[in-house]
């Protein structure tokens, strides 16, 4: 695959994830497109898999339609199966209806419907019926809403041209969107089973429903709504007579008995284009009971055929397990216990010991021995408020260690030693992790034994070998003597391999910019993994995006993991730098009983607080207390720094560190002290401009740069250094981003050559969502929607974040439209 992807197709990036495989995005180096490659994993001995498969490509590739996504190229290498098909930027109607509900009319979403429908229709015309229409299944691609139709993997041919892959009496599809006839074999099949899916989907989609009409949220009752249960009108009790068409046609095409539904899909495609109300009349009208409805048999005997369904459901959804399997394998392993009850009495019980009167907590510890739950998850819990107490991770360890004929505690244990690995990677050459691939080896074996037996270990496993890969590389790195190209190797090296971009985010040789760039790429891969948010919440606090850090911090409250501290430290840094010292208080009142401040990377954002509370005293005394400890050389240009803005003497000191002090003013408000040393330093360049080194020159510019930007946006002042000059000089990551910031506060034009800047020195995501601010602030709002869009999709995470902002963005235009 590596040879492939290096010779054709140059990857880029890991668009999906899914329970057949796989997403990729690639260019494709012989036509210079960008194209998406399905890694369909399967086993070779499963045949009706493997058909599954070449039938989906066949259909991509016999239909060409504008609204159906084309099939470019098909292979099989080293045991699995990839399909290349063109790549549609967009979002699925699903998410459309949950995050922008009513941000359209009804005119724009019956365009929309009968576009769907000429795509289905296509198939149709062709002998196909798709079988599994469903909102996932539909992109809708920005600013015009152009549908385009995904998923072939369950299509049937109806004309004998390709095998059925499923047997008689298998459900295929969907449960809440199948058609009463997949589920009852008694209804007679008469090829308008699309009509009755597009039905629900288009019933969902007029109504702003999230889900589908029919789910009731277990399998069973949902498919006996399909069969049993009418839906109320589309638009009970409008007046509009457009709505009331509607209203119609939708339940014509929900009919239950598909003798008495619409015909074909081409007739609800023309149904929904000419709207032609007069003859509403004319559709025909359903006489039946809700909940009695039973095709082509006698109402006397409903209740005993009501029954006889029930059972037969029962028994297709015990024969489909491995449908019900691959639906609940979709969410990703967490660390989070699956019993919401226990979290919740564990959470009660650590509350009551939220302020301890020493270190350690034994009677907490005590809790957890008499607990009758299993070992590996009181491992767990205990494990996730590591950060409140240090006892708390040491007895986790002692639990799985003790537990360790247990695969689950085996695979912790060597997740957790990986994971301290990852934060403390400093120095690769240094490390020994010898003991590491022992447990690598041993937790493999475990799980594979063991993998047929949960959808669990299977992931575990794949964690494992990702993990292992990254000790595969480290034992390189420490082979080699060009160390400089290690960063190349691993970026060619683990392509998908989540862990493996959060090391080099954690590596201090690594550029701030870069680190983004890895943390966005991990976010896609482990979205469980807690390390990653707190790294990805430090640096967007550097990069002063504090609107997203504060996003992010209440997602990591609410989703990852209540119990950690460091977000809480992070947080308090920046509502400091925002000015915000009332919430500010509020995260020293939280943090202060569990003695973080007494960690050595804890103490410069203690002092950093009481230089900004005014308290110069309490600051000096802690500064003095940090050079006990040893402090990285970026710890170390800060505390100079604070120190410098506590004293506020700078003459004669180094200009760097003056700078440093200069954006503390800056913050803190003390602006005429900050503008008087920004003179100073200017002056400084000036006069030594010829004998500074050339680097040393930029990274000087660049920084005055940075800290002007903000002083002349609190000083309401026109900045001096001329914003298109930006380019000539450092064009950092963090100077283009800033300047993006600042035009957009002052509503400035900037060229095409800041938007190129901004492209080159920024990870794609970044650039996404900043340049998408900039284009919302100078009112091009379907453009600013595009970008929020695809930074979206780099991020799910933050799906909620940027459709509030696509949301606000709509509203705009259906003002100006």
């Amino acid at each position: 695959m590596v040879q492939l992807f290096h010779n054709r197709y140059q990857p880029e990036k890991l668009i999906g994830r899914g329970g057949m495989g796989k997403v990729y995005l690639m260019m494709d180096t012989h036509t210079q497109r960008r194209v998406a490659i399905k890694e369909c994993l399967t086993c070779e001995q499963d045949a009706s898999l493997v058909e599954r498969i070449k039938r989906e490509y066949y259909f991509m590739t016999k239909i060409k339609h504008p609204h159906l996504v084309t099939g470019l190229d098909f292979f099989h290498l080293q045991g699995r199966y990839f399909i290349v098909m063109e790549y549609v930027e967009g979002f699925t109607i699903s998410d459309f209806l949950q995050q922008y509900a009513h941000s359209i009319s009804l005119e724009q979403q019956l365009q929309v419907a009968a576009q769907i429908c000429s795509a289905v229709a296509a198939l149709n015309e062709n002998g196909i019926i798709h079988r599994d229409i469903k909102p996932e299944n539909i992109i809708l691609t920005p600013p015009g809403l152009t549908p385009k139709l995904l998923d072939f993997g369950v299509a049937k041919a109806v004309n004998g041209e390709l095998v059925t892959i499923t047997k008689t009496n298998n459900i295929v599809g969907t449960p809440a969107y199948m058609t009463p006839e997949q589920i009852d074999l008694r209804i007679e099949m008469c090829g308008n089973l699309d009509v009755f899916s597009l039905g629900v989907v288009f019933y969902q989609f007029f109504a702003w429903m999230p889900q589908s009409p029919f789910f009731s949220g277990q399998i069973v009752s949902t498919l006996d709504r399909i069969v049993h249960s009418e839906l109320p009108p589309l638009f009970p009790e409008t007046q509009d007579a457009q709505k009331r068409y509607v209203s119609q046609v939708i339940a014509w095409a929900l009919r239950k008995n598909p003798r008495e539904r619409i015909g074909s899909v081409q007739q609800l495609q023309e149904l929904l284009c000419q709207r032609n109300v007069a003859q509403m009349n004319n559709i025909p009208q359903t006489h039946t009971s809700p909940k009695t409805f039973t095709p082509n048999l006698s109402t006397t005997s409903v209740k005993k055929n009501a029954t006889f369904s029930y059972i037969r459901i029962l028994l297709l959804v015990v024969a489909n397990s491995a449908i019900l399997l691959y639906l609940n394998y979709k969410a990703p392993i967490s660390s989070k216990v699956n019993d919401k009850n226990e979290m919740t009495t564990y959470a009660k019980i650590e509350k009551s010991f939220a302020v301890p009167v020493t270190d350690y907590t034994p009677q907490l510890i005590e809790f957890y021995d008499k607990k009758s739950s299993s070992l590996y998850h009181q491992g767990m819990l205990l494990y996730r408020m590591r950060e409140k107490n240090h006892a708390y991770k040491k007895k986790a360890i002692e639990i799985w260690q003790k537990d360790a004929r247990n695969v689950m505690s085996q695979y912790q244990l060597f997740y957790t030693n990986m994971i301290e690995l990852i934060i403390t990677a400093e120095n690769w050459q240094q490390l020994r992790i010898e003991n590491l691939y022992q447990q690598s080896k041993q937790c493999i074996s475990s799980l594979e034994k063991n993998r047929g037996k949960s959808p669990t270990y299977m992931k575990m496993l794949q964690m494992c070998r990702d993990l292992q890969e990254i000790l595969d590389i480290i034992t390189v790195y420490q082979k080699v003597s060009q160390r400089q190209q290690i960063t190349e190797f691993f970026e060619q090296k683990l392509l998908g391999n989540g862990f493996g971009n959060l090391l080099l985010a954690c590596r201090k040789e690594t550029r701030l910019s870069k680190k983004l760039e890895f943390l966005h790429r991990a976010l896609r891969m482990i979205p469980h993994e807690e390390l990653l948010y707190v790294k990805l919440l430090e640096v967007y606090k550097e990069f002063e995006f504090y609107d997203k850090a504060t996003f992010l911090y209440q997602y990591i409250q609410s989703n990852i993991n209540p119990h950690l501290l460091r977000p809480d430290v992070e947080m308090l840094q920046v509502f400091m730098r925002q000015g915000k010292m009332d919430k500010a208080r509020q995260m020293i009142e939280k943090l202060t009983p569990y003695k973080i401040f007494k960690n050595r990377d804890v103490q410069l954002p203690y002092c950093e607080y009481h230089f900004f509370a005014g308290n110069d005293n309490l600051a000096l005394d802690i500064l003095k207390d940090t050079s006990r400890h040893k402090l990285s050389e970026r710890e170390k240009n800060f505390r100079e720094g604070l120190r410098m803005a506590i004293h506020k003497k700078f003459e004669n000191k180094p200009v760097m560190t003056i700078l440093r002090a200069t954006k503390l003013h800056v913050q803190k408000g003390n602006l005429e002290l900050a503008e008087k040393q920004i003179r100073y330093v200017e002056d400084f360049i000036a006069k030594n401009k010829r004998s500074l080194k050339k680097m040393l020159l930029l990274r000087l510019q660049g920084l005055l740069y940075r800290v002007k930007l903000p002083l002349h946006s609190k000083q309401q002042k026109m900045i001096d250094v001329s914003i298109k000059k930006v380019p000539t000089l450092l064009g950092g990551s963090m100077s283009i981003v800033n300047t993006f910031r600042f035009a957009k506060k002052r509503n400035m034009d900037l060229s095409s050559q800041h938007v190129q800047l901004l492209k080159v020195r920024c990870d794609t995501y970044t650039f996404r969502f900043v340049y998408a601010d900039y284009l919302f602030h100078n009112r091009k709002y379907k453009e600013a929607i595009i970008y929020w869009q695809k930074a979206k999709q780099a991020a799910p995470s933050f799906r909620r974040y940027f459709a509030e902002k696509q949301q606000e963005a709509w509203r705009q235009v259906n003002k100006i439209e």
